[in-house]
């Protein structure tokens, strides 16, 4: 896992300062990296740090120059001009992409941090007297004296509850505050400057500009991190974006992919492995098949996915975690691809709102264009479902408001977080604005768990140069007016078999994670019941008390948003015990 923490302090603290480093370094048992500038850093092996001229700062994880997969060298930052952290941070912007968090020089030697546009290197800080701390989490052996004073901060946890894609945004504990991506963080405050309103409000309106365009960045991201030669596993779900994701990779110079991995489910809807055996064959390479996990569900295994900083959902499949883990220990893989981010890039996303885009770029006509069979067919709903939506949009209302799941409270709408991504979003089109929102949410794919501490799992789609493309593509030409990914199946159609590129289903492990799911029931009911969650009156108890038996979820299902609930409850029972434990080494620490 990427990982880092460093520290600044100024002159007049340096003896302070530097003591208290001296026992968050021993703590770690991390290297050092020591460029002379304001910033001191650590990291676990492995994890690349390029310097900055004259001392003016640090980035931190993966970098790659503009239209470019080659690694940069670790002196390739020094001819960069000795300039003020934000235009210091906009030529990253503009000259860069990659993983990465850049730690500056800010005015009168203060300290600036700035967090690249994919959020995939999470940073965080807090301050302990005059030392100033970024990390990208809160490791467990961080000695105490470093430790910020922390609380869990309930109305956030609300939030989380009523919409689990916002984990990626504020955090849910005060004492410590989340650099969004995007963000330039230093003492005159927290400009945005990057969010995507202001690349999905440029359209490309060359069809096929926005064709190659797409090909040539999925190549470029796929190649920057495949490219490095370091053994890989792959993901090839049966979907069509593992699918795009491995025909990229089958194009890259000096990969070494070690594992083609499917997983397969116990029902026909489950099992994709008749999609995934014809991209192992079209592509020539040998797929290793495994059977999802059957284990019980148990709300006390989710391991560091809910130990983490913010709750960290690509941990809720604990049997996934490990067996990936296993797999990728056994066969000596130390990357492993994904393609995850593609539904939302590439527009996957079944809305209505495609319908109501089409209104504003071909007016009246869009009532009887193909917009209105095609979005119908996506959504499984009737025509005439399609244009009353698109009648109610055009009076202001929006056809599809999300809902909470009836046992989770209603929560104040003054608590609601603003993202900085939201800024600029209320002058877009429905469908490109739900495109924007929901690469919010694709911050859970960054998250810990098991098999991120095991190996570098990585998300070549949702990097800098393919976000920024997307979402200057509209709605309608991602579509094509047609289907969802119509673009993106017309432009990798030669790499992929025609299964995959004609295929209209997903596939759906509903049924057995909810076996699962009341295989763990007796658990399940008391982790709910007598947890913190319910106690903060934040679940309806009375409500669960009907729900959580056998004969109800049957017939009424909703396993994702109990087992996110669970999961949630099990992240605060977690960080109250942390917290009480370094309250009580406080307390110890005071009467000596």
């Amino acid at each position: 896992m990427r990982a880092f923490l460093a520290a600044h302090w100024p002159v007049a603290a340096d003896k302070a300062g530097a003591a208290l480093w001296d026992l968050v370094v021993r703590s770690l048992g991390w290297p050092i990296t020591d460029a002379g500038g304001p910033w001191r850093l650590a990291t676990p092996p492995g994890v690349p740090v390029r310097a900055l001229a004259d001392g003016e700062g640090l980035v931190v994880g993966d970098l790659f120059r503009n239209h470019s997969s080659a690694v940069l060298p670790a002196c390739a930052l020094q001819d960069l001009p000795d300039i003020a952290p934000t235009e210091l941070s906009c030529l990253l912007l503009r000259g860069y992409w990659g993983r990465y968090v850049a730690l500056l020089r800010g005015p009168r030697n203060s300290p600036a941090m700035f967090r690249d546009p994919s959020g995939a290197l999470d940073c965080i800080t807090w301050s302990i007297g005059p030392v100033r701390f970024a990390a990208s989490h809160l490791p467990e052996d961080l000695a105490a004296e470093a430790m910020p004073q922390l609380a869990l901060d309930w109305e956030r946890l609300a939030e989380l509850l009523a919409d689990a894609g916002d984990v990626g945004g504020r955090l849910a504990l005060t004492g410590v505050e989340s650099v969004a991506p995007g963000v330039l963080r230093h003492d005159g405050g927290m400009p945005t400057l990057w969010r995507p309103a202001d690349f999905a409000a440029n359209p490309i309106l060359d069809s096929d500009v926005a064709a190659s365009g797409l090909r040539n960045a999925v190549d470029l991201c796929v190649a920057a991190y495949a490219g490095q030669g370091r053994p890989l596993l792959t993901e090839v779900s049966g979907g069509l974006d593992s699918a795009i994701v491995a025909g990229a990779l089958h194009q890259t110079s000096g990969a070494q992919p070690r594992t083609w991995l499917n997983y397969f489910g116990p029902e026909p809807w489950g099992d994709e492995r008749a999609y995934a055996r014809a991209v192992a064959e079209h592509l020539d390479v040998r797929l290793t098949e495994a059977p999802t996990s059957d284990e019980a569900f148990d709300p006390l295994d989710f391991g560091p996915a809910a130990t983490a900083h913010r709750p960290s959902l690509c941990g809720l499949d604990p049997g996934y975690d490990r067996d990936v883990v296993a797999r990728c220990e056994a066969d000596g893989a130390e990357m492993m691809l994904t393609g995850q981010g593609g539904d939302v890039l590439f527009f996957q996303l079944p809305t209505l709102k495609v319908a109501v885009d089409a209104l504003r770029t071909l007016g009246p006509r869009a009532y009887i264009s193909s917009h209105v069979l095609t979005v119908a067919r996506w959504r499984k709903v009737s025509v005439w479902s399609v244009l009353a939506a698109m009648s109610r949009a055009g009076r202001g209302h929006d056809p599809e408001a999300p809902g909470a799941p009836a046992f989770i409270k209603p929560i104040n709408p003054s608590w609601r977080s603003e993202h900085p991504w939201h800024q600029g979003l209320e002058g877009l089109p429905p469908a490109k604005r739900l495109q924007a929102r929901e690469l919010i949410g694709c911050s859970i794919y960054f998250g810990d768990c098991r098999r991120a501490r095991a190996v570098d799992v990585v998300h070549p789609l949702l990097s800098q140069p393919l976000i920024e493309h997307c979402l200057a593509v509209s709605a309608g030409t991602l579509t094509l007016g047609v289907r969802d990914r119509a673009l993106a199946r017309q432009v990798f159609a030669d790499r992929l078999p025609a299964a995959v590129v004609s295929r209209w289903s997903k596939g759906d492990l509903t049924a057995p994670y909810g076996r699962r799911l009341a295989a763990g029931l007796a658990a399940l009911r008391e982790h709910l019941m007598e947890g913190r969650l319910a106690a903060e009156g934040l679940l309806d108890r009375e409500l669960l008390d009907q729900i959580l038996v056998p004969e109800r979820l049957v017939w009424d299902g909703g396993y994702a948003a109990l087992r996110y609930a669970a999961f949630l409850e099990s992240w605060v029972r977690n960080w109250e015990d942390r917290i009480s434990r370094l309250s009580l080494g406080a307390s110890s620490s005071a009467a000596i």
